[in-house]
């Protein structure tokens, strides 16, 4: 009925899942979102959900991953009164880019003045 598709447009923090509703099962309208997790077959997390009338392929953004982190999912199907699962994927996300501060242009300079404080006795 729904097969997990490979991850894809994965960066340090997000990434792509995709999903292919093969089968309507009867069903004039069925939701289909993820589950998704740290370790394999437990899942922690869902994608939010959203609602298909015909068979075919479905994708949806998640964020807030952690970077360098692998991650299993799998397609969910709901009839309404049953869930039916996709294969397990796994994908990892990147490492963040980290940009130096010296290597930032200098777009101007601030002086600030320093003033000495009086000492109190």
């Amino acid at each position: 009925m729904i097969d997990t598709l490979p991850a894809a447009d994965i960066g340090a923090h997000y990434a792509d899942l995709s999903g292919d509703l093969m089968d309507m099962g009867g069903f004039d309208f069925l939701l289909v979102y993820f589950e998704y997790g740290l370790v394999h077959a437990i899942y922690t997390e869902t994608s939010g959900m959203m609602g298909m009338g015909e068979i075919g392929v479905f994708s949806t953004p998640v964020q807030r991953l952690l970077a360098e982190t692998t991650y299993y999912f799998r397609a969910v199907a709901d009839d309404g009164t049953f869930l039916h699962y996709g294969g397990e994927e796994i994908f990892t996300t990147l490492k963040p880019i980290v940009v130096p501060v010296s290597s930032l242009p200098m777009i101007g300079s601030i002086s600030v003045p320093l003033v000495r404080q009086p000492n109190v006795m």
